[in-house]
Order: C-alpha cells, then sequence, then structure tokens
C-alpha cells in the first residue's frame, strides 16, 4: 500500500510488512531523512489479525506506530521523533489503493485515534444484571452485571465509534443458534464464550472464545457507510458476559496498567489507574480460525 506525489513536493508514503511479517510505515520527503517506523510484534506473537494505527502530533513533531490485536491490547508501540507531516489528500488517494491488498479497510481521522483493546458490543444489546435486563449504553461504573463466573461489578464502560468495515463490520446472529433468546448484532471481532465437555476435551481449557464473524455463516446485512458506536466492559475478572441467552466475552485490557507510555493513549486512558485490574494473559481462550470454525459448525445442529 503505497502513494507517491510530486506537487507541492516530491513525497511517498508507503505501508506493507517486512519480509519477517514486521509492520512497517514509510514517508520519505525531498530533501529529509525518511522516516521509519517499524513494528516488532512478529518476533513476540502470532498475531494474523492486526490493528495498525499511525498518529501524527504536530506540535511534537512525533509519530506514533501502534500494531494490536483488535479485541484486547496484545501488541506494542513505537515513537519516533521528528516527524513529517501528512497531507489529508495523500492519505485519502493512499486509502483507495486498499482494495487491492491484504488490508481489509484503511480510515483516517483528524485527530488522534484511542489505541486498543477495541469495544464490540452494541449499545442496544440487552445485558443481564441482577435487576434485570439492561441496555448495555445505560450502564456504568459501579452498576452489576451477570458473569459466568458470578455477578461481578463494572469498574468502568468504554465505547467507541467506529467505520462500519473490517473487524468492526457488524455481524447479525440469529436465534435459537448459539444460544440466542433472539437475534443479536454485534461487531465483526466481538467474543462469544463456549464451554463444555467438548471443548474441555479438545483445547484443553473450561471456556474458549470465538469472534463473531467466524459464528455466522448466512448472508449478512447489506454492507452501510457511516459509523456505529460499540461498547465494552473492564471487570474486575475477564469473563463471560450473559446477553440474550448467549455469552458475550468481557474486555481484557492484559497488563496495561503497567505500560506509562500506551495507557494515556488508550481508549482507557481517562480512567483512573487504581481502577484498572491486572488482567494478565489476553489471548490464552483464543483458537486458531479453523478450530473456531469446526466447532461453531458443531454447535448449530
Amino acid at each position: 500500500m503505497q502513494f507517491k506525489g510530486t506537487n507541492p513536493w516530491q513525497r511517498s508514503i508507503s505501508f506493507g510488512l517486512d519480509d519477517r511479517g514486521n509492520p512497517e510505515f514509510r514517508i520519505s520527503i525531498e530533501g529529509r531523512p525518511d522516516l521509519v517506523a517499524k513494528s516488532t510484534i512478529a518476533y513476540k506473537s502470532a498475531l494474523t489479525d492486526m490493528l495498525v494505527t499511525y498518529a501524527w502530533d504536530a506540535p511534537s513533531r512525533t509519530g506514533r506506530l501502534t500494531v494490536s490485536n483488535t479485541g484486547n491490547f496484545l501488541g506494542e508501540t513505537v515513537t519516533v521523533s521528528d516527524a513529517p507531516p501528512l497531507l489529508k489528500t495523500d492519505l485519502l488517494e493512499m486509502a483507495l489503493t486498499v482494495p487491492s491488498t491484504v488490508l481489509t479497510y484503511a480510515a483516517i481521522s483528524d485527530r488522534p485515534e484511542p489505541i486498543g483493546p477495541m469495544p464490540g458490543i452494541d449499545m442496544l444489546t440487552m445485558i443481564d444484571t441482577p435487576r434485570g435486563q439492561v441496555r448495555a449504553g445505560e450502564l456504568k461504573s459501579g452498576d452489576q452485571i451477570e458473569t459466568d463466573i458470578g455477578v461481578q461489578t463494572i469498574l468502568a464502560r468504554v465505547h467507541r465509534s467506529f467505520p462500519m468495515a473490517g473487524a468492526f463490520a457488524p455481524i447479525r446472529l440469529h436465534a435459537p443458534f448459539h444460544g440466542l433468546k433472539k437475534h443479536m448484532t454485534v461487531a465483526h471481532h466481538q467474543g462469544f464464550v463456549f464451554g463444555g465437555a467438548d471443548v474441555e476435551y479438545a483445547f484443553g481449557g473450561s471456556t474458549v472464545h470465538i469472534p463473531a464473524g467466524l459464528l455466522e455463516t448466512r448472508r449478512q446485512p447489506s454492507p452501510e457507510w457511516g459509523l456505529r458506536t460499540y461498547c465494552q466492559f473492564v471487570l474486575p475478572k475477564p469473563a463471560g458476559i450473559f446477553a440474550h441467552g448467549a455469552i458475550l466475552a468481557s474486555i481484557n485490557i492484559g497488563r496495561i496498567r503497567r505500560n506509562a507510555t500506551e495507557l494515556p493513549v488508550s481508549l482507557l486512558g481517562g480512567i483512573p489507574v487504581a481502577l484498572l485490574p491486572e488482567h494478565g494473559d489476553a489471548n490464552r481462550n483464543e483458537l486458531p480460525e479453523f478450530a473456531a470454525r469446526t466447532l461453531a459448525s458443531g454447535r448449530l445442529g
């Protein structure tokens, strides 16, 4: 994915993967040393679905490249100094090359966007609580919800509006499949929790998480333009949230509370550190795509 221009000056922008699979963002402007922002995430994990964010801070002239998983914060941030400016027209033209690349989508913002973890629960989803079902968008810090490990108190609710594309495309799941009592719409990457004897026997754990995009094989609604707002909940312990008869995976913030660089620029940056728990390993329940599809198809009968 790249762009080259000559007016008002000669310049080029490119994004790709090196021979080891590491994301690399390069900006070249006539008369200036090339800027190269490169992640080493391929050395540290087996991420196959990456969310890549580059932000340019004009006052400080710094660039920030963040590579992470979509639903949790398993990733890293690289900061570069003396980063050159980016023209909006260049970025828009560059984004037009997405259909011919392996990228799912590209989005451009006029402000630095927060980095992961990213929410995936529709604001209208009815969540089970000790006082009955409540819309996800109406729940707040201090409220209690029902989870698969018991009642938990919400430490924080986070929300964000996304382009309805890629990992954030809405997925319509149909009842009565997957335990649903009524239809539900969630983001493509939102995890559902599955358990049972077959899960424990095959995967060596009591539960596994499967993204919504791998659960529904039916024809989805026509793509929409615009933004959709999703939310999620920071709980004392990662758990499955009961909703519409199904179990939605809560957000797992890993150990981001310890990271003084990434926490302030994340979606959790406005939450007091004292409220943020230590969740530990953020990907222990995730399955490879083939295994997830096989397990999901076996539950449809």
